[in-house]
């Protein structure tokens, strides 16, 4: 009895499914939906395959996943359906990354970066039919998000799209995420400036750090050297530190109190400092 229930079993066992043509990011997902549609099938439905079941399947297919022509094949020996996918009609896709409300130092610093995921996205969107996003919107949403956090750690990316005729825009706005830099914790040192210019410049110092508040922690750490460089560029455009000739060496640890160290020189001074005592003596 247990034999015979085990054959029984097997002859009523749906046919394994394959699916071709799909973005491999897709197949995955089109492979479990049409799984789920051949099980609800009965088995008579195999066991008298002609023509007309597989323009069934193919009209069902083409309902469920829009913006692709499906062929049937059913290899009844290998109990094997395979469903080809082709575009009905493949789009061009404009991709626009919009960057997050930061300061031009930052974009500065991102702008590779934003460059490279725009290319990224460009390339998952390849043939894509602008009709799948009825059923793919899902899974490319998913994997848009994925390549944001491999390009720039920190942020998120929320995609949308805009239809203005013709032409078809994939916009992947970027949102931080995770613990962020709070407040910066500034201190300032010098060997050859005098004190009370360091104290008088200091709340034009804390300006030049206060763009950090805000950054993804991730983010910030990976771009810490990018970072130093442009608060030194910064630091050292001061008009007051600019007409000495003084230079900035920063040392960034980002954290949610994140710490900024500047060692501020001037040779300048030092040589005014030096020419006025050896005139005076």
């Amino acid at each position: 009895m247990a034999l015979a229930l085990i054959f029984s079993s097997a002859a009523l066992a749906a046919p394994s499914v394959e699916v071709e043509g799909l973005p491999s990011f897709l197949s995955g997902s089109a492979k479990r939906s049409l799984e789920v549609i051949v099980e609800q099938l009965p088995q008579a439905f195999w066991r008298g395959f002609s023509r007309r079941s597989e323009e069934f399947l193919q009209e069902i297919a083409s309902q469920v996943f829009w913006g692709y022509a499906v062929e049937v094949e059913f290899d009844p020996k290998a109990q094997l359906l395979r469903f080809r996918f082709s575009p009905s009609s493949p789009s061009t896709w404009r991709v626009e990354v919009v960057p997050p409300g930061v300061d031009e130092r930052l974009l500065r610093i991102m702008s590779s970066d934003l460059a490279l995921l725009r290319d990224d996205v460009e390339l998952l969107l390849a043939g894509i039919p602008a009709e799948s996003l009825e059923w793919a919107d899902r899974r490319i949403q998913e994997e848009v998000d994925s390549l944001t956090k491999g390009r720039l750690p920190g942020f998120s990316g929320r995609a949308s799209v805009l239809l203005r005729g013709k032409s078809k825009t994939f916009v992947v706005e970027l949102e931080p995420f995770g613990d962020r830099i709070a407040s910066v914790n500034l201190g300032v040192f010098s060997s050859s400036l005098p004190m009370l210019l360091m104290r008088n410049i200091r709340d034009i110092l804390l300006r030049e750090v206060s763009f950090l508040v805000g950054l993804p922690l991730a983010w910030a750490e990976a771009h810490k050297a990018e970072l130093e460089r442009e608060i030194g560029q910064g630091v050292s455009a001061i008009r007051d530190l600019r007409d000495l000739r003084a230079r900035a060496e920063i040392s960034l640890r980002p954290s949610m109190v994140a710490d900024v160290r500047m060692r501020v020189e001037s040779t300048r001074y030092r040589f005014l400092l030096w020419g006025a005592v050896f005139v005076g003596g």
